[in-house]
């Protein structure tokens, strides 16, 4: 049974943190090859519960991500790319240092980014 402080963590939407409009999350997914996509917050409710999202264009910073071997890729911050994703429910990672996520969907979450990482993130699309 789990005790109390971490049923308090668990059912914390944000775990403290604050999400704003600009903000990136950022997702890796895939089974046999590694995908990243990005997402910036368009719109946070008013009880910062829940975000707006639209997916990020990004742009190859090193290697190849079409290849074996993979390469890194960063976002394009206010380049848009499909609809926008309402009402994204945050709740907190299940990381050491907890950071608000959302489900984007049956296959994937999007993690707050603690800054974008210039050298990237790995992506490999190679199947």
């Amino acid at each position: 049974m789990l005790n109390q402080e971490a049923k308090t963590l668990e059912h914390t939407p944000t775990t403290g943190m604050e999400v704003h409009e600009g903000d990136i999350f950022v997702s890796s997914w895939g089974y046999s090859m590694t995908l990243v996509d990005f997402y910036q917050v368009t719109k946070v409710s008013k009880t910062g519960k829940s975000v707006s999202v639209r997916r990020l264009a990004s742009k190859v910073v090193s290697g190849n991500i079409d290849s074996p071997q993979g390469g890194y890729v960063i976002p394009i911050k206010d380049r848009f790319e499909g609809e926008e994703l309402r009402n994204k429910r945050l709740k907190a990672d299940y990381g050491a240092n907890p950071r608000p996520m959302f489900k984007v969907n049956d296959c994937a979450s999007a993690r707050l980014a603690d800054g974008i990482n210039p050298n990237g993130y790995y992506m490999n699309t190679w199947d």
